[in-house]
């Protein structure tokens, strides 16, 4: 029995259509696939991007710890002379006469205070210690206002390492910057000086050879 033409021409039809959206799937699952290749090799090119940026950033925090002439200028702090690098006993502590207040080099306890923001003193004999081991130790009054202490101790946790804050009742500056030997004094927060001070000392080792 013969299949009727009209019946013939619908499943010619059918078929043509069904080959159309075949075509149209794969197309489509091809596009996914560049879409998705595309998608990947930017954000690898990205990640790569990033990779280099923070390695290069290391390398020149890096350069400029171990070669002064790579840090940038400080003109406003002063310099003191080097009062040497003894260890003392915690029963010595307050008897140091240190050259400057606060201090920036001189005898100290054998450890160190830890890093980062303090609400409360530290013993000068720890924090005299950190500088010699290239920490800044940012000194402020405990009547410094109070959005002036939550810019500092928030520039304090952005940096992390190597820098530590204590609040000083002896200290007659709002703020006192202090590295090995070098000493400023700010009248109230100043992020800009902070920061030249930090990247001009921190990280440079003092001990004695």
């Amino acid at each position: 029995m013969s299949v009727p033409r009209k019946q013939m021409k619908t499943e010619r039809r059918q078929r043509r259509q069904m080959l159309e959206e075949t075509r149209v799937a794969v197309e489509q699952k091809q596009q996914r696939k560049q879409y998705l290749v595309l998608g990947l090799s930017a954000l690898a090119l990205l990640l790569l991007v990033g990779a280099f940026a923070f390695f290069a950033s290391r390398s020149s925090s890096n350069i400029a710890a171990s070669d002064p002439d790579q840090r940038p200028p400080d003109t406003t702090s002063k310099g003191f002379e080097d009062m040497g690098n003894t260890h003392i006993q915690a029963s010595q502590a307050g008897t140091i006469k240190y050259n400057s207040n606060p201090p920036t080099s001189g005898p100290h306890f054998s450890s160190l205070a830890p890093a980062g923001w303090h609400d409360q003193p530290v013993q000068i004999e720890y924090v005299v210690h950190n500088l010699e081991d290239g920490y800044i130790a940012i000194h402020y009054r405990p009547d410094l206002p109070a959005q002036q202490k939550q810019q500092l101790q928030s520039l304090v946790q952005e940096y992390g390492d190597k820098i530590l804050a204590v609040p000083s009742s002896s200290i007659q500056s709002p703020i006192a910057l202090t590295a090995w030997t070098r000493l400023d004094t700010l009248g109230g927060f100043d992020e800009q000086r902070i920061r030249i001070f930090v990247k001009a000392y921190r990280g440079i080792d003092h001990h004695k050879q």
